[in-house]
């Protein structure tokens, strides 16, 4: 199985959490770069202005083409109870060339479900896959088991490497 595993990450957490899984699955990683500042407290509200009105927002070219892989797993930090703005554009551009996918979401408090929902349904597909995770689990190594659970899942799980 040749998987990419792919997130926006404002703040880091999430980035922290893609490098895990890619880690775990011995995936290759692609980073969703916004093009305009989403540092301090305009960066902020922007982020949620976004998220909750569902817009896109400008991004940079990936790296890495998702049609070169059997599996992308896709990650977004949860912002107004949504996946990200940058996610958003990334799945809009290039989903209907991903083969087969799983979802993951970071968030504060509430909110992840529903993202990982969001990333569902605008890829139009059924994913292998999904994790949520609490930032605080992440930053206290709460997560791990989680994560864990979840790359063993996807690599032994239904969904089998051809």
């Amino acid at each position: 199985m040749k998987a990419l595993v792919v997130c926006y990450s404002r703040t880091g957490n999430t980035r922290e959490l893609a490098q895990s899984i890619a880690r775990g699955l011995g995936a290759d990683l692609d980073l969703i770069l916004a093009r305009e500042r989403r540092d301090g407290l305009f960066g902020y509200l922007r982020c949620g202005y976004e998220a909750k009105l569902e817009r896109l927002a400008s991004i940079t070219q990936p790296t890495r083409h998702v049609e070169d892989y059997d599996l992308v797993v896709v990650g977004s930090p949860t912002w107004s109870g949504s996946m990200a703005s940058p996610v958003r554009t990334y799945l809009t551009r290039h989903a209907q060339r991903i083969q087969s996918a799983a979802f993951f979401a970071t968030c504060a408090v509430s909110g992840g479900d529903r993202a990982v929902l969001q990333m569902g349904a605008l890829a139009r597909v059924d994913p292998i896959a999904t994790l949520v995770v609490h930032e605080a689990d992440l930053r206290s190594g709460r997560a791990k088991s989680s994560v864990d659970i979840f790359v063993h899942h996807i690599v032994h799980g239904s969904w089998q490497a051809a």
